[in-house]
């Protein structure tokens, strides 16, 4: 990927989670309201707020984008690394309020992606129909088995470039009635977000990354609820900032054993643009 060259000096909000924003909110001006109390003058890191929730408590309400705004302000942004090195400090993990911005991106399902890819072209009519059968035995088969084919699947067509035989193969007969299939298939597939999900409370989640000296962080994964999947970008990658919960799952979420059980819980985004 290439390196952000320039920073977005403006933001645009484009999802809340209404069910616990009202919450993050109340609980942020409690600090600062204990903060402007007190004698003293010190310096707090405003994006590490202790963070308890209570579900019971409040009902959602609406917040108007300026109220919104001004949390991020309050909450300030943070490195990933920092947040981190907070909870190594603590003597017991408490969940709390944080910030992060950067460039964002997928944290792509092999097995998903391809399905998806595969949902796309089967509803094409010049795809043959024994073909058409043979698509639509793959979309059923188990994560597992499905990535073991698409990876046994693999070649190399260049210097670091490689393709996956599995859908290309069906690609290559209909291309010449569609020039512009990988783009359309490619539009269609982002659409459905084919990310690796988690699940956490009983709540469904799908999962970002965000880049950090270029690389994908995945120490602190990203999770946005289900729900804001028709509100977050249709790309593979996205300058923002996301207001969040650091929270601790019992699993690992990114499919890796040795990973790192913490995770921000997305409460809010916001769009870098130009």
């Amino acid at each position: 990927m290439e390196k952000e060259n320039v920073t977005p000096q403006k933001f645009a909000q484009v999802w809340v989670d209404s069910e616990i924003i009202d919450e993050v909110i109340d609980q942020t001006e409690n600090i600062f309201e204990k903060i402007k109390k007190t004698e003293l003058k010190i310096n707090i890191p405003l994006g590490v707020l202790n963070f308890e929730y209570d579900k019971k408590s409040k009902t959602s309400k609406e917040f108007d984008s300026q109220t919104i705004y001004k949390l991020s302000e309050d909450v300030g942004v943070q490195d990933p690394l920092e947040i981190l090195k907070k909870i190594e400090k603590q003597k017991s993990f408490i969940p709390f309020i944080a910030q992060i911005e950067g460039k964002i991106i997928f944290s792509m399902h092999l097995p998903k992606m391809v399905r998806e890819q595969l949902k796309f072209l089967v509803n094409i009519p010049e795809i043959e129909e024994r073909d058409r059968e043979q698509m639509r035995k793959l979309t059923i088969l188990p994560d597992s088995i499905l990535q073991q084919k698409v990876l046994d699947s693999e070649i190399n067509v260049g210097v670091n470039k490689t393709q996956y035989e599995i859908t290309e193969k069906y690609i290559r007969k209909i291309k010449k009635f569609y020039p512009s299939i990988q783009q359309n298939m490619m539009i269609a597939v982002l659409r459905e977000k084919p990310v690796i999900q988690m699940s956490f409370r009983g709540n469904d989640y799908l999962t970002f990354l965000i880049l950090r000296d270029n690389t994908p962080f995945i120490h602190l994964p990203i999770c946005f609820p289900f729900s804001s999947k028709k509100a977050l970008p249709d790309l593979p990658e996205f300058y923002g900032k996301v207001i969040g919960i650091v929270s601790l799952s019992n699993n690992p979420i990114l499919d890796i054993p040795t990973g790192s059980p913490f995770f921000l819980r997305s409460v809010a985004l916001f769009i870098g643009y130009k």
